[in-house]
């Protein structure tokens, strides 16, 4: 893998690590101003959610490098499974943050929750979105053809046998 399309990826870890982290801020943050009330599960789950995901990826990763094909397509499942989980509880958590005021005798706090929860989602679909946009190599698309010559046409010493086509 190319240095550049390393620090891509980096930085697309790093997204997705901030927008986990910043679910947990408001998790402490909540905790902290209003320790009485139950109003930080969907952040909890948002958070929860995407550290997972780093998990799912790098059984995803291990798996590729062994091309164990069955592993690669769980992974790929549950990364898939956990970040719709994050990004619906990182909605929920939104919806929420409206009603902070009504739920909980919240303190006025220095945070603006809106703007966090705006920033966290904001990484997190470019964390999700991001790697889609970059051109595959042609050399991973197909690896089968390759290694059996399935699909490959039939070649005799080398030369193609070309016959006229017949219409009768």
């Amino acid at each position: 893998m190319s240095t550049a399309k390393s620090a891509f990826f980096g930085l697309v870890a790093l997204a997705m690590a901030v927008a986990a982290a910043l679910q947990f801020f408001i998790v402490f943050e909540v905790d902290d101003k209003c320790p009485d009330s139950d109003i930080h599960t969907a952040p909890t789950v948002a958070g929860a959610a995407l550290t997972t995901s780093f998990f799912a990826n790098a059984v995803w990763l291990m798996a590729r490098r062994k091309n164990a094909e069955t592993t690669q397509r769980a992974a790929i499942l549950v990364w898939t499974l956990v970040v719709v989980i994050g990004i619906a509880a990182a909605g929920a958590t939104l919806g929420q943050i409206q009603n902070y005021d009504k739920l909980c005798k919240m303190v006025e706090s220095d945070i603006h929750f809106n703007t966090v929860q705006y920033v966290s989602i904001a990484l997190l679909a470019l964390s999700v979105a991001a790697p889609h946009a970059l051109k595959k190599d042609k050399k991973t698309l197909m690896p089968t053809l390759a290694a059996d010559g399935a699909g490959l046409p039939l070649v005799s010493g080398g030369v193609t046998n070309k016959s006229p086509l017949v219409f009768i």
